[in-house]
């Protein structure tokens, strides 16, 4: 089972019940990949209580998995599409994305790197994000495993977003896997 909530200015509201209540339940799919930015996709009910609640690009949508306590989902919601079936049912259907994107957000400003090791490289780009974003959207560089065979890059900052300047100089020419943790509601940014 899962339990799907919704969180608007710090309220959170549940829009997919652990329990036999009927009206907050949705039908929905989520779909993970390697380096890629999750995505969750629902289609909500009007008698669920959450129905008019969705705000897109400021709703943050949680999927937590009763069997494992664990989020196997956390995002921001994205423009609905409104319906309607042949029997007269409306309902909205929302596509999410995940955290991850929050790096699509920023740009990085043009500037030539050397001597810097991978930690160093990644530290700069998500210090250069989180200047130019809102506390909700912020990473704290966790653990770097990936190495440079010298341990000293030589790079060029591209006036592109933070993720496409983490995949070309980083995930393109070195490999390895970015993922987002949490411990103690900080949420960490970890280059395996």
């Amino acid at each position: 089972m899962y339990l799907v909530t919704i969180m608007n200015n710090g309220v959170e509201t549940a829009i997919n019940e652990v329990s036999t209540k009927t009206d907050n339940r949705i039908s929905g799919t989520i779909k993970q990949g390697i380096n890629t930015i999750n995505s969750f996709t629902f289609t909500i009910l009007p008698n669920n209580e959450g129905y008019n609640l969705i705000q897109p690009l400021k709703t943050l949508v949680k999927v937590l998995n009763t069997k494992t306590n664990k989020y196997e989902f956390i995002g921001r919601v994205l423009s609905p599409t409104h319906s309607m079936d042949s029997n007269g049912l409306i309902s909205k259907s929302y596509v999410c994305e995940s955290e991850l994107s929050y790096l699509l957000d920023t740009y990085q400003s043009y500037e030539e790197i050397h001597n810097i090791s991978v930690r160093g490289y990644l530290e700069r780009l998500i210090q250069a994000h989180n200047n130019n974003t809102d506390s909700s959207k912020k990473f704290v560089v966790g653990n770097v495993t990936v190495v440079d065979n010298n341990d000293s890059l030589y790079r060029y900052i591209a006036y592109d977003t933070t993720k496409k300047n983490i995949d070309d100089d980083l995930l393109d020419k070195l490999g390895g896997e970015l993922q987002i943790r949490y411990e103690n509601d900080i949420r960490y940014l970890d280059y395996l």
